[in-house]
């Protein structure tokens, strides 16, 4: 069956429907499908075809029923908004977490221990040796002797050549 048949026949179907219900005269048959299609229409919406107007009553009803649909939408959308806020904090966790990850393998492909790796962390959190040192619980010159040869390592100079040559995606440079 053709989707043009089975509008044919709920054409027809409606047509009839409002022809008995007397809200149209038997003058329908001579309108054109569009007109009967726009014409059943207003008929199912509750229109009168011959005034053209809603009753106050379904009029009420029309706008309640629209606007309990406009509510629960915007209800919906909030919520929406809501739960994808909650998964936007998660992924941004997420990322952090595997942001740290890359830079320690960063810093291994250099070839640094653990203990240079996790210096480096605290470097490009903005600690001075000094406080690396009171962290890691060792002294400032063993942090000193680290940073050395972490440097001699990643073939940088100074702090932030190293915190740049770590966290560049290319190590090519």
């Amino acid at each position: 069956m053709s989707p043009s048949f089975k509008t044919n026949q709920l054409l027809n179907v409606l047509t009839s429907l409002a022809t008995e219900q007397g809200r149209v005269g038997n003058n329908i048959n001579q309108l054109d499908k569009h007109s009967k299609l726009a014409l059943c229409g207003c008929f199912s919406l509750g229109i009168d075809a011959g005034n053209g107007i809603l009753e106050v009553t379904q009029l009420t009803e029309v706008l309640f029923a629209n606007g309990g649909l406009i509510i629960i939408t915007l209800l919906f959308l909030r919520n929406m908004i809501q739960e994808s806020g909650k998964d936007l904090e998660t992924l941004e966790l997420s990322q952090t977490k595997k942001e740290k990850e890359i830079f320690a393998l960063r810093c291994s492909e250099f070839g640094l221990t653990q203990r240079e790796v996790e210096i480096c962390e605290l470097v490009r959190e903005g600690l001075i040796y000094r406080e690396i040192a009171d962290t890691l619980s060792i002294s400032e010159r063993t942090v000193s002797k680290h940073m050395e040869n972490i440097f001699r390592k990643a073939e940088v100079r100074n702090k932030t050549e190293l915190i740049h040559r770590i966290s560049k995606k290319n190590n090519s440079s």
